[in-house]
């Protein structure tokens, strides 16, 4: 085990409680999430908006904690749509909640690092730079997939309205993950495996909700091709975000 490790976890997981037991509560949090948007076109012109800020607020994580990113898209709606639809949780009748369609990852070469870099997402959640919503924390427990990495989903500050309304994700992984992910197939393999979990996992439910579900899914995606607010360039905001997390966000 590299030295910093014990210190990630730790931290990870005091992070999540913290975030778990904050005044704002869990309800309040998924009221915003859950009845904000109108349409999944309005709710990915804030993905494409809030995605900018999540970069470069994990720029500047990144660069506090010798760790490194590199931009990303948005988690496209197709993927959206299938990860709902094959949701259990959804098809009992549960309001359906997305994380990560704003979303990067910070790679580091070493725990210690990691351990920084939860720490100063810590110090920016206390100072209220950002809110954390919840923290998985899946080094000591790794997903079914063998995926390690320690995932948060946050939100900017309620000041900057237009990127409060959608939460976004970040993981900081450590750059050995990337190796198995890139060069030995792990993403390819892993694509394969999670489909099918997740359907197997869907078809033990009642076969009349399940067709339910499938229904509203595909009037889902009818409501957003048909959408012209979807289509063009969606402007940034003018606050990215507010306040700046860290001096040389910029740069």
């Amino acid at each position: 085990i590299q030295p910093g490790f014990a210190r990630a976890v730790q931290t990870a997981r005091a992070l999540n409680f913290e975030a778990q037991n904050t005044e704002d509560t869990r309800s309040e949090r998924y009221e915003v999430l859950d009845r904000t948007f109108t349409s999944y076109a309005s709710f990915m012109q804030a993905a494409v908006r809030t995605q900018e800020a999540t970069f470069l607020y994990a720029k500047a994580v990144a660069a506090s904690s010798g760790g490194s990113v590199t931009r990303t898209s948005v988690k496209h709606l197709y993927r959206i749509l299938e990860k709902l639809s094959l949701d259990p949780k959804v098809a009992a009748g549960e309001e359906a909640r997305t994380w990560d369609a704003a979303r990067t990852m910070v790679l580091y070469e070493t725990m210690d690092s990691i351990a920084k870099g939860v720490e100063q997402i810590l110090e920016d959640h206390q100072s209220g730079r950002v809110e954390v919503v919840r923290v998985k924390e899946r080094f000591s427990e790794p997903t079914s997939g063998g995926w390690s990495d320690i995932l948060l989903n946050l939100r900017f500050p309620s000041e900057c309205k237009e990127l409060s309304k959608l939460p976004f994700e970040i993981q900081l992984a450590h750059t050995q993950m990337m190796v198995i992910r890139k060069e030995m197939g792990g993403h390819h393999g892993y694509a394969k495996y999670r489909s099918a979990k997740e359907i197997l996992e869907f078809l033990t439910y009642d076969p009349e909700t399940v067709a339910q579900s499938l229904a509203g899914s595909r009037k889902a995606v009818a409501r957003s091709e048909a959408s012209d607010s979807f289509m063009g360039i969606v402007p940034l905001p003018h606050c990215m975000p507010a306040p700046m997390p860290h001096p040389g966000l910029l740069s």
